[in-house]
């Protein structure tokens, strides 16, 4: 449980906070299309393990991924997760390419249900990534990230995953991703079900719960990043399988500045004192 809760914040406050659930194409998995030899969730791309289920939180469908075993062209035997994944990229010689699906709402935080039956020591991953095109520099900035690693759940059990923003912009596309284990080291067999997710949006946001906010910049970076802050103690980064990296004092500090340039690409999770957690991409 501990990489559980080191990469997230429950926030089960109830739905009647909430002003509005920002929509997500066919967010139950109800309908689905042939593609290949099997079927696929409208608006949505699969690996081959991820399939119908009839197993549903609503409706009469949600959406299964199992982690199982392939043979590359090299004929070499690999274990991967099996994945679901929002996203399309624009291929016209006027449009932006954008990795995910468009979008223009700062929502809070992204929730759905799932049930989980692990192998061994795994765990199950969301990722959720809000982008916005910089035409300046012709490229995607990252606006807001979440990342969830889930447990074993033998009934539908909410999930609950707060948004953490890194620009104060308005997105322009979202990526969503689930995956049945861990991308370092999945387990053969272990199946995940997921349905019934959306975004949901708190009403009436102050600026003074907004300045609250742990603030990291440049996100992403490729070295030194600049924490905004003044209430923490220590600062931690982990690895998003819980492991931690290496501890900061920052005491006194307002803007901390801290090179980061020895950790290899990838994303990590920055953690303080008061509980306060952010993702942060290097790059």
């Amino acid at each position: 449980m501990f990489k559980r809760n080191i990469i997230l914040s429950s926030i089960f406050c109830g739905l009647s906070q909430f002003s509005f659930a920002q929509t997500i194409p066919n967010s139950g998995f109800e309908t689905w299309v042939q593609q290949g030899p099997g079927m696929v969730p409208t608006a949505w791309g699969t690996t081959p393990t991820s399939t119908k289920s009839t197993d549903a939180h609503g409706g009469s469908f949600a959406v299964q991924c199992k982690t199982d075993s392939f043979t590359d062209p090299m004929g070499n035997v690999k274990i991967m997760p099996g994945i679901i994944f929002l996203g399309k990229r624009g291929m016209g010689p006027n449009t932006p390419n954008l990795p995910g699906s468009p979008f223009n709402i700062r929502p809070d935080s992204f929730i759905g249900w799932f049930k989980y039956a692990p192998k061994g020591q795994d765990a199950f991953k969301v990722d959720v990534l809000f982008t916005k095109w910089n035409t300046t520099w012709n490229k995607q900035d990252t606006i807001g990230t979440a990342v969830y690693m889930g447990d074993a759940a033998n009934n539908y059990t909410k999930f609950s995953m707060p948004i953490e923003y890194s620009s104060w912009a308005t997105p322009d596309s979202v990526q969503i991703s689930f995956g049945s284990g861990n991308p370092q080291n999945p387990e053969l067999g272990s199946t995940l079900i997921i349905d019934d997710i959306s975004f949901v949006t708190k009403p009436n946001a102050s600026v003074k719960e907004q300045n609250n906010q742990f603030n990291v910049f440049p996100n992403p970076t490729n070295g030194i990043i600049t924490i905004n802050h003044n209430i923490a103690k220590t600062l931690d980064i982990y690895k998003l399988d819980g492991s931690r990296i290496k501890s900061y004092q920052i005491e006194g500090q307002e803007n901390v500045q801290i090179d980061l340039s020895y950790l290899a690409n990838g994303m990590y999770l920055i953690s303080n004192n008061k509980n306060q957690h952010t993702t942060l991409i290097k790059q």
